[in-house]
């Protein structure tokens, strides 16, 4: 039987995850469904997790949980904001299929969700969210016995950007497991936490402030960081390194919150019988192509994220996938990885080759299979017709709606996409891998409009209205209206070649 021992100390505001133990024998396949955990952590980038190359001792518990099972370096995500990439995580259906890309848009109650996967199947489903764009009036929500958007995101507009959630996640998780674990009909469970902490504001609480510069004498905040004029392209070094201090800060902040849930599956003896999945919906940019935040392109600061997997069962430990996954590939590899089957019209619906989401329990529970994982190009997708696919070696980003000239990268040689080699001569040496990305563009985007719409028109709350505008996600009603205004009584724009990057107006 495989043994994790977890020793903890007390730490400034809680407990920290110091290291986990175990043996190495394997364990006997267990007698009941496996439970799981699905963990994702807003605005992650997978660069700054210490386990894909942080030297910032960033993240232990998810660390560890890829040293005992499988860590992907090279995982992807479906767009570069919240709604979409998270619909994706928990529909296993692109941007494009889904159709949940806005704030005024929301899931077809006929749509089959993860949840309601495991549901029908009897699982007790549970999710705990702490941002206001993850709140259940999208579409979230479906398939969940229990899901909590309120306690952390209602009491008041800001908390969730400013305040600190990560214990209150933990304590509403641990509430919910104990309950689960005290029942006299235990059912397996599907439990989602939602960790909104490392999104911007970067404001956590000491020691971990200081944890990572703990010399920085400037005086440099986080505060308001889209709007900050302070934060800008061609600050300081030193006080660039220290917002990326602070975001750093909040991670191991919120892995150590992170690491109480997993200590307490330790304790009631489910552990090894849990598939735990960690992963993230988007990264944030720091001016790497001039710019900050989230939402706006499709580089890898923002698409580029984590993704382990921890199942003792089934995955062997020590795993390293260096092929491209998908966000979009989470959520049928879970289904596959605990043996049950999809339900009718669950995932993607597409038939556009290698696109839609793939279950890649084969490879992964298969050392000797684990480096045949087959090519899957990933689409990326932003509104207003900003669109990329990346494959394991290439990433070429077009905007379809506007003149900007398109980008293409060798993600093996420039992995900071700094060389733009796209170009309209046909004898160029990336001219075929061009056309050939070009081809699953225009072939993508033609076939959106061919399959089922699973979304409807939503109307926004007020309140939540308010809370989206404060994140920037959503524009002041008088200014939507003066730009509706504005743009009914002026000519159009001669069109002209912008000479900056491609990138799609904020997801307001």
């Amino acid at each position: 039987m495989r043994i994790w021992k977890l020793l903890l100390l007390p730490a400034a505001i809680g407990i920290a995850l110091l290291g986990w133990r175990w043996a190495s024998t394997p364990s006997p396949a267990p007698q009941a469904p496996p439970n799981v955990l699905l963990v994702s952590i807003d605005s992650l980038r997978a660069d700054r997790v210490h386990a894909m190359g942080n030297p910032h001792e960033t993240s232990p518990t998810i660390d560890a949980l890829a040293r005992d099972g499988v860590l992907f370096r090279n995982a992807v995500s479906s767009s570069s904001w919240t709604i979409p990439a998270h619909m994706t995580l928990l529909t296993g259906m692109l941007p494009g299929e889904h159709g949940v890309i806005a704030p005024t848009r929301q899931l077809r109650e006929d749509v089959v969700t993860l949840a309601d996967a495991f549901r029908v199947n009897g699982y007790a489903t549970a999710g705990f969210v702490s941002g206001p764009t993850v709140r259940g009036v999208y579409g979230f929500a479906q398939g969940f016995e229990t899901y909590d958007d309120d306690t952390i995101v209602a009491p008041n507009r800001l908390l969730s950007q400013k305040g600190i959630t990560s214990p209150t996640i933990a304590e509403l998780a641990s509430g919910w497991l104990e309950r689960w674990h005290a029942s006299d009909e235990r059912k397996p469970f599907f439990l989602f936490l939602h960790w909104w902490d490392v999104h911007y504001d970067y404001e956590p609480p000491p020691p971990y402030d200081r944890m990572f510069d703990p010399d920085y004498r400037g005086t440099i905040t986080s505060d308001g960081f889209e709007m900050n004029p302070a934060i800008h392209a061609g600050m300081p070094e030193e006080d660039l390194q220290h917002l990326l201090a602070l975001y750093d800060g909040e991670l191991r902040f919120t892995d150590e919150h992170i690491g109480r849930v997993i200590a307490l599956l330790d304790r009631l003896g489910v552990l090894d019988d849990t598939l735990v999945v960690v992963t993230a919906d988007h990264g944030d940019e720091f001016f790497e192509h001039g710019g900050k935040g989230h939402g706006h392109t499709l580089f890898e600061e923002v698409v580029h994220i984590p993704l382990v997997i921890r199942y003792p069962r089934r995955v062997p430990a020590g795993q390293v996938v260096e092929r491209q996954v998908r966000l979009v590939d989470v959520a049928p590899t879970v289904l596959g990885l605990v043996g049950v089957t999809p339900p009718p019209g669950f995932g993607s619906r597409t038939s556009f080759p290698d696109v839609g989401g793939r279950d890649l329990t084969p490879w992964i529970t298969d050392p000797e299979r684990i480096g045949d994982l087959p090519d899957l190009p990933a689409i990326l997708e932003l509104r207003k017709g900003l669109i990329a696919v990346r494959t394991n070696e290439h990433k070429l980003i077009v905007h379809l709606k506007n003149h900007h000239p398109p980008y293409l990268f060798d993600l093996v040689a420039d992995r900071a996409e700094t060389k733009n080699l796209a170009s309209d001569d046909p004898s160029s040496p990336t001219a075929d891998v061009q056309a050939r990305l070009m081809e699953l563009v225009t072939g993508w985007r033609r076939e959106i409009p061919t399959l089922p719409r699973a979304y409807k028109r939503l109307t926004l709350e007020p309140e939540l209205e308010r809370r989206l505008e404060a994140l920037g996600y959503v524009k002041p009603r008088s200014k939507r209206r003066q730009r509706r205004k504005a743009a009914a009584t002026q000519p159009a724009p001669e069109a002209t070649a912008a000479p900056t990057p491609p990138s799609a107006p904020a997801p307001h």
